[in-house]
């Protein structure tokens, strides 16, 4: 991801920890259903495409870039964004596969 485009990245995940998260983080811990509303002002954000692929709309974001993303929106709510991370498991991490690393990130 280039400079300017990881910043708009991060920009947008501070936003949305910002405005969005941060004010009903103590309600979506309290309440214990998945913050439906909160995951969607992420997507909302383009924050969903974070680790994708750009041919597929993706950010193609690296290691770093990701941590940057994830550590922003975790000050807003971390319940939000532990579920948010818990998707981006789901396939090889991307930085794994440019080191030549053929299987997922998770196998033993």
């Amino acid at each position: 991801m280039s400079a300017p485009r990881r910043e708009r990245a991060v920009v947008a995940a501070r936003r949305v920890a910002r405005e969005v998260l941060s004010p009903v983080c103590d309600a979506v811990d309290r309440d214990g259903g998945p913050p439906v509303d909160q995951l969607d002002a992420i997507a909302a954000a383009g924050l969903y495409g974070l680790v994708g692929p750009r041919a597929a709309g993706g950010l193609d974001a690296d290691l770093a870039e990701t941590c940057a993303v994830i550590e922003a929106l975790a000050c807003g709510c971390l319940k939000t964004t532990f579920i948010f991370v818990q998707h981006h498991g789901v396939r090889p991490a991307p930085w794994s596969r440019r080191r030549g690393h053929r299987r997922p990130v998770s196998a033993a």
